[in-house]
């Protein structure tokens, strides 16, 4: 019996962990700007200082809701994790001390009818919680920047199934 709420194409493939918009994640967000503004109101600042900080907190909070609704161009629909202990010839593009790889398929196509997809490493740090999990990646063609400010997909237990969930925890877990 196919999963509801994943698109027939991933449902086919076990491998493929299939992200949803998580409802946490939002909550959270939305808090998070609402306490700012409170905490603004309480901070003796000039009038034009608090209303030019208010509309930096809810444009940053806007920019963060279209990451969370996966509207991003580089938001990741769907990823599944693999070993990079076996041989494959795409060694030279991984670092010698990552032990998995990561293959992403991004929510927005930019006009075409296949899915953008690529492929790159899992880096060291990733958070793994029973609550949250911080899956932190690296591609390819990223650029120097990249280093210090990674790809991130955050993982929310209402954002991923269940079995998934736990799945990549232990693979970030004990690799």
């Amino acid at each position: 019996m196919p999963i509801v709420q994943e698109p027939e194409s991933a449902a086919s493939d076990p491998r493929w962990v299939v992200l949803r918009v998580s409802r946490i994640n939002l909550l959270i967000s939305g808090v998070g700007v609402l306490l700012a503004f409170g905490m603004l109101a309480l901070v003796p600042l000039p009038t034009w200082l608090r209303a030019g900080l208010a509309v930096v907190f809810f444009a940053a909070f806007l920019w963060d809701l279209r990451l969370i609704l996966l509207k991003s161009r580089q938001s990741v629909n769907a990823f599944y994790l693999f070993d990079l202990d076996a041989p494959s010839g795409r060694s030279s593009v991984s670092p010698p001390s990552a032990k998995l790889g990561i293959h992403v398929r991004f929510a927005r196509t930019s006009g075409l009818l296949a899915p953008r997809e690529a492929q790159g490493v899992i880096l060291n740090g990733a958070f793994v919680s029973p609550w949250f999990t911080a899956v932190r990646y690296a591609l390819p063609q990223d650029p120097r920047w990249r280093k210090w400010w990674p790809h991130i997909i955050p993982l929310w237990p209402d954002s991923v199934a269940a079995d998934a969930f736990r799945r990549v925890r232990v693979a970030l877990k004990w690799k």
